[in-house]
């Protein structure tokens, strides 16, 4: 299991009035786990278990994997992974463009 990622608190909190925007989070692991997992690391958006069907046929093997879904549920962006090199305000700003792009379209 991953940690949770602070930019991503802060990406949910920046949307959290925006009924355009849903951050979900899903993991290849199974409930239990996820469970455990949350009383030790909260998050600020939904986490979802057993994911590991789609991370396999996506071909994923890098957590956390981030989505981002059109208007229309099409996969239009998946970033996997924590860009640590390029710090948390370029994490930050790079999701926040993502979004934004997708909420124009």
């Amino acid at each position: 299991m991953y940690r949770r990622n602070p930019c991503l608190n802060q990406i949910a909190q920046k949307y959290k009035e925006d009924k355009e925007v849903v951050l979900l989070a899903m993991a290849p692991e199974s409930n239990d786990k996820v469970t455990n997992f949350l009383k030790k690391q909260p998050f600020n958006y939904e986490l979802v278990s057993g994911g590991h069907h789609y991370f396999k046929q996506l071909g994923i093997n890098f957590f956390p994997a981030n989505f981002f879904i059109d208007k229309k549920a099409l996969i239009q962006n998946i970033k996997t992974g924590t860009p640590i090199k390029d710090g948390a305000v370029a994490f930050y700003e790079k999701y926040s463009a993502i979004i934004e792009k997708l909420k124009q379209n």
